[in-house]
């Protein structure tokens, strides 16, 4: 067991000492107080460094992971509007055996026909977000809004952020998209990331929604619409 450095140092001012379970408590014949020894120390720094390496690699290989199941076209998350999920038998047979499953994009036949109307709103007849919004709200019927992940948090209509969310999304060119958002920020959760720090699949995976170039999309690179 290893402790950070930085939790240990704040402990270390305060005369707390923080010890590991696998280390033996060492006291000053003179004082009765727990000393720090130089071999222990030394011990503690080389532990702490391999399980940094472990957590790195542990890192590396998830990510890795992530970025083949994007390759394959699974999806990652709730799909986006116009899509719903499909689910196919996960590729690893001892997960498949426990009926977990992988999920990839197919047409919603509600929502499918809303998002070309909206590009062609945005595109060919140059409106704003908040015009396109304004539009779509006259026919919920037709064009049915999004729904949240929370059903608490839908407001019943279009607004101009739906609107938007649709149109950067690179997903409806029928290439899959992973790590648009950061999700690790605190400061700043769902912050767009660089786009090339996108991992896009290098062919399209699901029916797209929009036609576009066959060399614009590339593997972390990604065209504005």
């Amino acid at each position: 067991m290893t402790f950070p450095v930085t939790a240990e140092s704040p402990t270390s001012l305060l005369g707390i000492p923080l010890i590991a379970a696998d280390e033996p408590i060492i006291r000053s014949g003179r004082t009765g107080k727990i000393e720090r020894n130089a071999a222990l120390t030394l011990l503690r720094r080389t532990k702490q460094g391999v399980a940094e390496c472990y957590v790195l690699e542990m890192l590396e290989k998830s990510r890795n992971g992530i970025e083949i199941h994007t390759g394959q076209g699974f999806n990652v998350g709730k799909p986006c509007y116009g899509y719903i999920a499909e689910k196919i038998k996960h590729p690893v047979p001892a997960k498949r055996a426990q009926g977990k499953h992988k999920t990839k994009l197919t047409p919603d036949p509600i929502r499918w026909r809303t998002v070309p109307q909206i590009f062609d709103l945005r595109l060919k007849d140059v409106l704003s977000y908040r015009a396109i919004a304004g539009y779509l709200n006259q026919d919920l019927e037709t064009w049915p809004p999004p729904q949240p992940v929370d059903p608490e948090r839908a407001v019943g209509r279009w607004t101009p952020g739906a609107v938007r969310e649709i149109l950067v999304n690179p997903k409806y060119t029928g290439f899959m998209v992973w790590n648009r958002r950061a999700t690790k920020d605190k400061r700043h959760p769902g912050k767009n990331n660089p786009k090339d720090q996108w991992v896009i699949s290098g062919v399209p995976t699901h029916p797209a929604r929009v036609n576009v170039a066959p060399s614009a999309p590339r593997r972390n690179s990604w065209q504005d619409a």
